[in-house]
């Protein structure tokens, strides 16, 4: 495991395919981390009427900047065209490409979402292009664990970073997917809220 010191006042942008990955995937990071500055931008859902308000209050609610748009979320581009696109709403939207930390999807979709898969290959494009120049990038580091056994979603071995979230965190988290996004208490998004929250890092 490696050690990493979040440093006040530093900026930190979180880019993901949609509203409440966020906070499934890395909400207690954030809820623990208060001094960072937080954006976080999802690249679908912006004319979503309920995805999209629910997504702000969330936003406004862990204390972070919030910026959506509206990539393709039905499959109708394939992974290509989507990491194309992609590519183009992060650089339309996100002015300040000199970011200090990074987070985003792993490469395998954390269960194989091929929006997660998109999003991923789209911003490591843009690192390889120097159009987003990020001082550090932590890609969230899942996989989903054997059938029929809890939790729904495990850490990866290799994973550099693991937060310990403690109960009163993870049980804002589970609550703010419950009761700000309207998922049942008992359904699969809560069940896929982490804990630990996993990382890969690359400085």
């Amino acid at each position: 495991m490696k050690d990493f010191q979040f440093t006040k006042g530093k900026k930190a942008l979180i880019i993901v395919a949609h509203p409440d990955d966020e906070i499934i995937w890395m909400g207690g990071t954030i809820l623990t981390h208060p001094e960072l500055d937080w954006t976080v931008f999802s690249l679908c859902r912006s004319t979503d009427q309920d995805r999209e308000p629910k997504f702000r209050r969330v936003c406004a609610r862990l204390g972070a900047k919030a910026i959506i748009s509206d990539l393709d979320d039905n499959d109708i581009l394939d992974l290509v065209d989507a990491t194309r696109e992609a590519e183009r709403l992060i650089l339309e939207n996100i002015k300040d490409v000199a970011i200090d930390i990074l987070f985003t999807h792993g490469k395998n979709g954390e269960y194989g979402h091929e929006r997660h898969v998109a999003v991923h290959d789209a911003v490591n494009n843009l690192i390889k292009s120097k159009k987003l120049k990020p001082g550090a990038v932590f890609y969230f580091n899942y996989k989903k664990n054997r059938p029929k056994q809890n939790p729904l979603i495990i850490s990866l071995k290799n994973s550099d970073i693991e937060i310990n979230l403690a109960k009163k965190i993870f049980l804002e988290k589970k609550k703010i997917v419950a009761e700000m996004y309207g998922y049942p208490h008992d359904g699969i998004d809560v069940g896929l809220c982490t804990n630990p929250e996993a990382f890969r890092l690359r400085i």
